[in-house]
């Protein structure tokens, strides 16, 4: 999966920078909210955060009622956990916490390659869908080398030049992560990515 989706966003790229007509460059911004969903049983409960994001994209219009773009992104993304019991260091050894329980933040930096359908039924409105692909590039968890692809499926609209689109963006597997505090205690995480998220892009240069 994840080849197949570097090459269609590698093919794309090509595709949109040899365009000679109807290209737009701009930049994005978005906040969103971000409520991974926990899939075992025995881990706790997650508690929803935020997401933000600020970055630029490249968009080429193939037909009045479609078009594509590509961009690159920084987001960022919290959340919050609660432990009943922790892990030592080499992961040999359960502990349990004390009552009241700790809630352990989760904080993840990405660096974003979206891809982004866009259909208009109308001039002004359009339903979008793509797949995002984001390398973890924090260093507060142990995480820094992983990555994760989403899909996401919404609608927009584009008024002027500045449009908006509010998404529905879901992980296609269940990934992890890992905390350490103090240097001493371990806490892991399972989650699979939700957001539900308000884009805004602005373009800064067109070629018709």
């Amino acid at each position: 999966m994840r080849k197949i989706l570097t090459l269609f966003i590698l093919c794309l790229s090509v595709q949109i920078c040899l365009a000679q007509k109807s290209l737009k460059i701009g930049i994005a911004t978005e906040g969103g909210y971000y409520y991974p969903k926990n899939p075992h049983k025995y881990i706790a409960d997650l508690e929803s955060g935020y997401s933000a994001s600020a970055g630029f994209w490249v968009m080429k219009e193939f037909h009045s009622r479609f078009s594509a773009d590509i961009g690159l992104a920084f987001r960022k993304k919290t959340y919050k956990q609660t432990w009943k019991t922790h892990l030592n260091l080499e992961r040999t050894e359960i502990y349990d916490e004390s009552f009241p329980y700790p809630k352990i933040s989760f904080s993840q930096d990405l660096l974003v390659i979206p891809l982004h359908i866009r259909f208009y039924p109308t001039r002004k409105l359009f339903i979008t869908g793509g797949v995002e692909h984001a390398f973890m590039i924090n260093l507060e968890t142990d995480i820094k080398k992983d990555w994760e692809d989403n899909w996401l499926v919404g609608f927009g609209g584009q008024p002027g030049k500045l449009s908006w689109a509010l998404t529905y963006s879901k992980g296609f597997k269940i990934k992890g992560a890992t905390n350490i505090v103090d240097g001493e205690k371990l806490y892991i995480s399972a989650y699979t990515n939700r957001i539900i998220q308000l884009s805004l892009f602005y373009p800064i240069w067109q070629k018709k």
